[in-house]
């Protein structure tokens, strides 16, 4: 095990804003663990669009392909799939875009949002550095038989990605695709078509008495 790179005990060279944005790939247990972050951020992010359902019949349309699309870059990224990790950079981005576009000035919201799309940008280096890592070892490991599954979080994290990724991407990178040229179109549309300035309403004229006498 220690050959493979899989010891239980992990080096913990990096800090956490490294091993979050930044990860080394050392051993076979960096590439693991970079993708198992990877999929719990898509995996959240799918929850949240999910939420977006009790908003209405047309937003509860999107709000369940986002969640069908972040749900298939979880599992994408899980089995290190580097189109997955860089269609769910561009999706998160576009839409950051969009909304700095039409509602600017949300402060921490935000901040929030620019975090992420750091973390999904660090994903498209971790699977690129994961394929490389991979492709020069000199051991062939099944990424799928070292993975665990002793807690709830380990059995969605490392036995759900390799049952579902193979069907799942014939319909996601098609579908993502789409998506990301729609809102392009739909960003670039936004950014230049004038904004309409509101009129200043002018205040209705005082109204005036005259006051006559009498007599």
């Amino acid at each position: 095990m220690e050959t493979l790179g899989l010891s239980s005990e992990r080096q913990q060279g990096d800090n956490l804003f490294q091993r979050l944005f930044w990860p080394t790939i050392r051993e076979q247990e960096d590439v693991d663990l970079l993708g198992y972050q990877s999929f719990w951020l898509c995996f959240v992010l799918a929850v949240f669009s999910l939420l977006g359902i009790f908003s209405g019949s047309f937003y509860a349309v999107l709000a369940l392909i986002g969640a069908f699309l972040y749900l298939g870059g979880a599992c994408g990224v899980r089995q290190r799939s580097v189109t997955a990790a860089c269609l769910m950079f561009a999706l998160y981005l576009l839409n950051t875009l969009q909304i700095l576009i039409l509602a600017p000035g949300l402060g921490f919201f935000m901040l929030v949002r620019f975090v992420l799309l750091a973390l999904l940008g660090a994903n498209i280096r971790g699977t690129i550095l994961a394929a490389k890592w991979r492709s020069h070892s000199q051991s062939e490991v099944d990424i799928n038989e070292t993975r665990t599954a002793t807690k709830f979080g380990d059995k969605i994290a490392n036995q759900m990605p390799p049952v579902v990724w193979p069907y799942m991407k014939w319909y996601f990178i098609p579908l993502a695709s789409i998506a990301v040229v729609g809102m392009l179109v739909v960003d670039i549309a936004a950014a230049v078509q004038p904004r309409r300035e509101i009129p200043a309403q002018t205040p209705p004229p005082s109204a005036t008495y005259t006051v006559e006498p009498h007599g």
